[in-house]
């Protein structure tokens, strides 16, 4: 039996390096991987962490021993070895470990459409990796390099081109990209269409030196101070892999990810008419939806679900507030890199600032906090049964619960990787002593 089976989460694999994931492990999944996917013709990017060159290496040797063929294209944005994927393979593995601290390493595997793995087939690949005794070493597949990134950037300005008019010659824009691999592609394609562009925390730094490579309020400050330095137009920032994006107004203030899903949801409900979103947006996006006479279709909490609610209904654009955008056109995966592009579209478009869009699409306050405990499942169900027996209940999907209190709204999840319920608070006014009397509500079951 295969030892560390618990490196395999629930949409990737990952783990502490060199404790829980190492080299060997990585050529093992690899080899799993190649049986998988029945040999076939693979693409495999990865980015700038101390230990990706290592996995990168040990999971091309893995995947040709089961007959696979390799293109090998570098450093590169998660969404960019999706892109690639889609175009011209069977199959794609980005090396990464996304947003999480640099001790981390990690394996995103990307079906024939660029899509990551759902939970389903992530066990199936798992299950392979278990029954070591089925491997069989075929005839070594060959394994070739290609420069990517013009193609990369290519595609990004022909989908550009699809949904706006002319260039951005008046446009300047500030990108973040975490020391990681999002300098390739945005900055490019920014420059190439005639914004100005400056960049900052580009150098590529496994200790992400910066700040966090998770793009939030706490990681933006050197964004948010930049672009009022540089009296830009707004700011992004991206995440470890390149997947996520988050953005700062030409005031220099981080905007809650629910604004950026609403001002691209109102783009995009121009030429469709519904979008998929996680369970957990904000009332400002539901509001933007219906005074479009748009359909929200919800999605569970996790990037696949939104990319699989996208291909089986023919959804063109998908998000999650913590900044996983996708448009399924582009590629079924989500691109930072993509929608830090948009922005200056839409911007351009409507004459207006960020800021100006923010206030046209939010009037609401949140608070938010987390509750632990070491039962957050059947927590869940006990809050249910209090709501429904006071008949505040307002409504409940994929284990979520939204329910009203007096004068605001409260949505509840279990979290998907920590023992908590995340909470968050949401209304036109939300009285002083409110998250105390959640608390108060959830203590009491």
């Amino acid at each position: 039996m295969r030892e560390r089976p618990e490196v395999f989460r629930k949409y990737d694999i990952r783990g502490k390096v060199p404790e829980e994931i190492d080299e060997n492990l990585v050529f093992h999944i690899g080899q799993a991987l190649g049986r998988y996917w029945s040999s076939g013709d693979i693409v495999v990017g990865r980015d700038i962490r101390e230990s990706s060159p290592k996995f990168y290496n040990s999971i091309i040797e893995g995947l040709r021993t089961q007959g696979c063929k390799v293109t090998q294209i570098g450093l590169a944005t998660t969404d960019m070895t999706a892109l690639l994927a889609k175009q011209d393979f069977d199959a794609g593995i980005q090396i990464t470990a996304s947003h999480m601290p640099p001790e981390y390493g990690g394996i995103k595997p990307l079906n024939h459409q660029g899509r990551i793995l759902s939970n389903e087939e992530m066990a199936e690949v798992k299950k392979i990796y278990l029954n070591e005794e089925q491997f069989q070493d075929k005839e070594k597949g060959a394994v070739e390099d290609i420069e990517a990134e013009e193609k990369y950037v290519d595609a990004l300005e022909k989908r550009y081109g699809e949904i706006f008019d002319g260039g951005l010659d008046e446009m300047k824009v500030v990108v973040d990209s975490s020391n990681s691999v999002g300098d390739i592609g945005l900055p490019v394609a920014l420059n190439e269409l005639g914004a100005e562009v400056v960049k900052i925390n580009s150098e590529h730094n496994p200790d992400f030196p910066a700040h966090s490579p998770e793009p939030d309020r706490e990681s933006s400050q050197d964004l948010q101070e930049k672009v009022m330095e540089e009296n830009a137009d707004y700011g992004v920032i991206l995440d470890g892999d390149g997947d996520r994006a988050m953005f700062v107004d030409e005031e220099g203030n981080f905007q809650d990810g629910n604004t950026a899903l609403a001002i691209f949801a109102g783009k995009y409900l121009e030429f469709t008419d519904k979008v998929v979103c996680s369970v957990n947006i904000s009332k400002m996006m539901e509001d933007t939806v219906s005074e479009r006479r748009g359909e929200i279709i919800y999605a569970p909490v996790g990037a696949v679900f939104t990319a699989l609610d996208c291909l089986e209904n023919d959804i063109v654009f998908g998000g999650q507030p913590n900044g996983h955008l996708m448009d399924s056109e582009f590629v079924p995966y989500d691109s930072g890199s993509f929608f830090g592009l948009l922005m200056a579209g839409v911007l351009d478009e409507s004459g207006k600032k960020l800021s100006e869009l923010r206030e046209e699409v939010d009037s609401y306050e949140r608070k938010q906090f987390n509750f632990e405990t070491d039962r957050k499942n059947k927590k869940m169900l006990d809050l249910r049964e209090k709501a429904v027996s006071q008949d505040n209940l307002e409504s409940e999907e994929f284990n979520c619960l939204k329910i009203g209190f007096e004068g605001f709204e409260v949505f509840m999840r279990p979290s998907g990787s920590e023992e908590k319920i995340r909470v968050r608070l949401e209304g036109e006014k939300i009285p002083e002593k409110a998250t105390e009397e959640v608390r108060d509500f959830m203590e009491s079951v």
